[in-house]
C-alpha cells in the first residue's frame, strides 16, 4: 500500500482511538448499561486489532514507545499502548491513552511530509524526490492504475482490490458494499443487516449515526437523504450481487459502483456516533 492508502488508514484509526477516548472520559460520570459497556469493549478490540497492525510503523516514526506513570506512589515506565489501550495492564489511565493519539497525529504528519517533499532512503539516507502521476500521465487503457489513482476508501481498497484487478467486477462491487453494511454494524454494534440497518442507523428523527449537526432542515434534508442512498445502495446493488448470477463487464461501470461505495465510506467514518453518548442509564 502506499503512502497515501496508509494515511487514510491512520486516520480512520485516529478518529476511532478519539472515539474511544471521548467514551473512557463519559464512563468516569456516568453508569454504563451492559449494551454500551459491550460497545466500547467491541470498539477497544477493534482498536488493539489496528493497533497491532499500525504499531511498529508508528513507534519507527515517532521513536515514542514508552511513558513513565506514577501509581501507589510508584513510577512505572511502560509501554503506552499498553497502559491506553489493551486489557488488564498494570494501570490503565486516559493520559496514556492521549499520547497514543498524539503518535499516530505525529505519524500521519510525517507521512504527508514525506509525500510533499520526498522521503529518505533507507539504507542511504538520502532524500528520494515522489513524483504523483498527473491525469494526463495515467494510462486510461490500464484500469490497474486507475483504479489506484482513484484513491478509494481504504475499507473499499481492502476488499475489491484485488477482485477488480483479476477482472471479477461482480464480486468486487458486491465486497464493497458488504463492508459498508459491516461499517455501519461494526461502529454501532447494531446487529441489523441491509436496509432494516441503514432505516435505524440514519433516521432522521433519531439518528445514531449522525452526517452533521442536524439543526436546520438543510441538514434533516441531508441526512434523510443519504438514508434513502444507503438503503438503495443495500436494496439495489448488494442484494441483487448476493442473490443473483450477475454479469458485470465493464470495468468502467464498476469503478462508478466503487466510487459510491467509497463515498458511503468516508460518511461513516466522518458521521458521529450519538446513541452511546446520549443514553442514560435508568434508576431501577
Amino acid at each position: 500500500m502506499n503512502e497515501k492508502g496508509i494515511i487514510q488508514e491512520l486516520e480512520i484509526f485516529l478518529k476511532e482511538l478519539r472515539d474511544y477516548y471521548s467514551y473512557r472520559n463519559e464512563m468516569k460520570r456516568r453508569t454504563f448499561t451492559s449494551q454500551e459497556l459491550e460497545q466500547v469493549g467491541n470498539l477497544r478490540r477493534m482498536l488493539v486489532r489496528k493497533f497491532g497492525k499500525h504499531k511498529k510503523l508508528i513507534v519507527e516514526i515517532t521513536g515514542k514507545e514508552n511513558v513513565t506513570i506514577v501509581f501507589s506512589n510508584k513510577e512505572y515506565v511502560t509501554d503506552i499502548w499498553s497502559v491506553g489501550l489493551l486489557a488488564n495492564p498494570i494501570i490503565r489511565t486516559p493520559i496514556a491513552l492521549g499520547y497514543c493519539i498524539d503518535s499516530v497525529i505525529e505519524t500521519i504528519g510525517r507521512l504527508e511530509d514525506d509525500i510533499n517533499h520526498g522521503k529518505r532512503d533507507p539504507e542511504t539516507g538520502e532524500i528520494i524526490a515522489l513524483k504523483q502521476p498527473s491525469k494526463s500521465e495515467i494510462d486510461l487503457s490500464n484500469w490497474t492504475a486507475i483504479f489506484d489513482a482513484m484513491q478509494f476508501h481504504p475499507r473499499v481498497i481492502q476488499v475489491s482490490e484485488s477482485l477488480f484487478k483479476t477482472g471479477n467486477y461482480a464480486s468486487a462491487i458486491f465486497e464493497a458494499f458488504k463492508a459498508v453494511d459491516n461499517y455501519v454494524k461494526e461502529k454501532t454494534g447494531i446487529s441489523l443487516n441491509g436496509q432494516a440497518l441503514m432505516s435505524k442507523v440514519f433516521d432522521e428523527n433519531a439518528p445514531i449515526i449522525k452526517l452533521n449537526d442536524l439543526l436546520t432542515q438543510s441538514d434533516r434534508d441531508e441526512q434523510e437523504g443519504f438514508k434513502f442512498l444507503f438503503k438503495g445502495a443495500m436494496i439495489g446493488i448488494r442484494n441483487p450481487k448476493a442473490h443473483d448470477n450477475v454479469v458485470q463487464t465493464d470495468p468502467y461501470r464498476t469503478l462508478e459502483y466503487l466510487s459510491l461505495a467509497s463515498l458511503l465510506m468516508r460518511r461513516i467514518e466522518e458521521g458521529k456516533l450519538v446513541k452511546l453518548l446520549n443514553q442514560r442509564s435508568k434508576k431501577p
